[in-house]
């Protein structure tokens, strides 16, 4: 009975972690994108006949809109959504423009949220066993920073910037300074 209970109880847990994302796709016309990819890093699911989607994410995931035709030369997107809530229903509607391919984007805010552990940034390879562990409270406390830098080079720009804490170091270099700003 005790294996029943704990299975059903990590099940729950985990069912609860799924947040569906549901809205449209079109272009500035109001004009719905048929067939278009939605992707949350891990799965894609394509709209339907309306432009519409719904697709499953966990809290700190992006959703990204955008399609690239290699014939054509051109690279459909939209704004990336970020997940930052962890309410079970979420809706966003995508604008999606396009441009060429061949089309200088420098100065755009890197379209990802950047997890930073003690200082460190988390390596895009680490990147989602780290969102799993952040997920699963191992962390002592975050702190959410929107349109920040993360470092002088106009690269480092981010839409959002995870500071992690674990409790050591936190208590060492976080909680005097918050101390004294707050005097």
């Amino acid at each position: 009975m005790t294996r029943i209970t704990i299975f059903l109880f990590f099940f729950t847990f985990s069912a609860m972690a799924q947040i569906t994302i549901t809205g449209k796709v079109t272009d500035y016309q109001d004009r719905p994108y048929v067939d278009f990819p939605v992707t949350n890093g891990r799965d894609t699911v394509r709209t339907d006949s309306k432009g519409r989607y719904k697709i499953e994410a966990k809290l700190w995931d992006v959703i990204y809109f955008y399609r690239l035709e290699k014939k054509s030369q051109t690279y459909y997107d939209g704004i990336p959504y970020y997940v930052l809530k962890e309410t079970p229903h979420q809706s966003y509607d995508a604008f999606v423009g396009f441009s060429s391919i061949h089309e200088c984007r420098k100065g755009a805010r890197n379209p990802d949220i950047l997890f930073v552990l003690d200082g460190v940034p988390i390596k895009a390879k680490d990147k989602e066993s780290f969102k799993e562990r952040l997920r699963n409270g191992e962390f002592y406390q975050y702190v959410l920073k929107e349109d920040a830098f993360f470092s002088d080079r106009i690269r480092d720009y981010y839409a959002y910037i995870l500071y992690v804490y674990t409790q050591d170091y936190y208590n060492e270099h976080i909680k005097d300074k918050e101390k004294s700003t707050n005097n």
